[in-house]
């Protein structure tokens, strides 16, 4: 099974029992409010957990989606030597030779603006530049997702460009902000990785 460590946090591929954390925030409306999916079903839910151990098995593999879950103590509301899943992560590769991957994150409400999201994203960029020798790693977000925009800056992203009502979310059309960076603006950010 694949890991990533972070200080607080650890990164592994799902496992069908995770659903039903999955859904805790998977179906709540604020956490959806600006992408494109949800709020879930529990079906919704399961078929998400079942495509990530689907592409678990894809030979060349495109798709990497962790579950993201507090190392033991880091959560006050978990028993201090338990874990808690507290959302997801992932990157999508552009196409086999393209060595591009978009990224992607999800946390549960009250895991918000506590760096989290940040760290996973870092351990993200860090696993494709350094483990999959990728050249470039871009993202997009809802221009009106504040939280998002500063994840994505946080981590070393620059911003792109806008895209103008390119997605139509709950029957509105949306404007879509665009990140990215390339390996070397990586490199020079953490020079020791």
């Amino acid at each position: 099974m694949l890991r990533l460590e972070t200080d607080r946090l650890l990164l592994r591929e799902f496992l069908f029992n995770d659903w039903q954390d999955v859904h805790e925030y998977a179906c709540d409306p604020e956490v959806v409010r600006h992408l494109e999916w949800g709020p879930n079903s529990k079906e919704e839910t399961i078929k998400f957990v079942e495509g990530t151990l689907a592409c678990q098995r894809e030979r060349p593999r495109m798709v990497y989606e962790f579950a993201v879950l507090t190392r033991p103590g880091i959560d006050a509301k978990t028993p201090p030597d338990q874990t808690k899943l507290i959302g997801a992560c992932g990157l999508r590769l552009l196409n086999h030779n393209a060595e591009q991957a978009e990224i992607g994150y999800c946390f549960a409400r009250r895991f918000w603006q506590s760096g989290f999201a940040s760290e996973a994203s870092q351990a993200l960029l860090k696993f494709g530049f350094a483990n999959l020798g990728l050249h470039r790693m871009y993202a997009t977000c809802d221009n009106t997702n504040i939280g998002s925009s500063r994840v994505l800056e946080k981590i070393g992203m620059r911003r792109e460009g806008l895209s103008l009502k390119d997605r139509k979310i709950r029957g509105n059309w949306r404007d879509t902000l665009h990140f990215a960076i390339l390996k070397e603006e990586w490199s020079n950010i953490n020079p020791s990785e």
